[in-house]
């Protein structure tokens, strides 16, 4: 390209060259498609915990609340232990998997009001296996986080009631009736003992928060027929690949100097050699 590079004038080039450009896009589509069929075939099970919220316990939540709960689950749900207790298993059972697959193999995926485990896999019963075992291992730690949640929760109603001890005392002298304890050194020193406590649990908890319920998981089956994934990306890449070659030789117009090298070729070869 020139200086003088117009862009009216490369679509003008491109409009001449309209079956260059839709021979090349096509070209391109079928070797994406090529290229998805050398891909060995890939098998998807899916297992799923479905969640709800405690408005009975707690009342009605902002939408803030419910995705950071949501959230939070969803990361015990992918973290350690879980991978590397899938892994282990996965290894006993003879089926090839990586120390950390989510992202790779194992997808964890939230849809409404659950978090969904998805397995692709070449082997559909491997498939099934891994996403069950995520989705049990993934439940008892959303069931030891739940605990410890809960136990944080009543830590730090006690932790108020201490508090407002606390303040009377320090205000009216001897403490009230409704506090248990005698005098002010042993309400702060519970208190502190207390605040230990409570976050070591909001450690434990993991970001998991009590009004977050969940159920068992839904079981996941290995799945007859094999999923086409990524065919639609390799075919739609090829096109676009073929179409900005195509661009390229429009604006260096490599038809037109094709064309004239064919029209003046020579019909035949002559040779002036003596001896010929």
């Amino acid at each position: 390209m020139t200086e003088d590079f117009s862009t009216v004038d490369l679509l003008s080039r491109a409009l001449r060259y309209w079956k260059l450009v839709i021979l090349m896009m096509i070209v391109g589509g079928l070797a994406g498609w090529l290229y998805h069929l050398t891909r060995p075939a890939l098998y998807q099970s899916d297992a799923a915990i479905s969640f709800a919220f405690n408005i009975a316990r707690f009342g009605n939540l902002t939408e803030s609340q419910q995705d950071t709960a949501m959230g939070a689950a969803g990361f015990i749900i992918a973290s350690t232990p879980v991978p590397e207790y899938v892994s282990d298993q996965a290894r006993q059972r003879g089926i090839s998997i990586d120390p950390y697959p989510v992202g790779r193999t194992v997808f964890i995926e939230r849809k409404l009001d659950k978090w969904i485990i998805r397995v692709r896999d070449p082997d559909p019963q491997a498939a099934a296996f891994v996403a069950n075992t995520w989705a049990h291992r993934a439940y008892l730690e959303l069931m030891a986080a739940q605990g410890h949640a809960e136990r944080a929760n009543t830590l730090r109603i006690y932790l108020d009631s201490l508090s407002s001890c606390l303040e009377q005392v320090s205000i009216s002298g001897p403490a009230p009736a409704q506090c248990s304890l005698k005098n002010l050194v042993d309400i702060q020193q519970e208190f502190q003992t207390t605040g230990v406590a409570y976050e070591n649990e909001l450690i434990l908890g993991r970001g998991f928060v009590p009004y977050l319920i969940f159920n068992t998981p839904d079981q996941a089956v290995p799945s007859t027929q094999p999923d086409q994934f990524g065919r639609s990306s390799l075919v739609l890449a090829g096109i676009l690949i073929g179409l900005v070659l195509s661009i390229f030789m429009v604006a260096a117009d490599l038809p037109r100097f094709l064309a004239k090298r064919i029209r003046h070729a020579p019909a035949g070869k002559t040779s002036t050699e003596p001896g010929s």
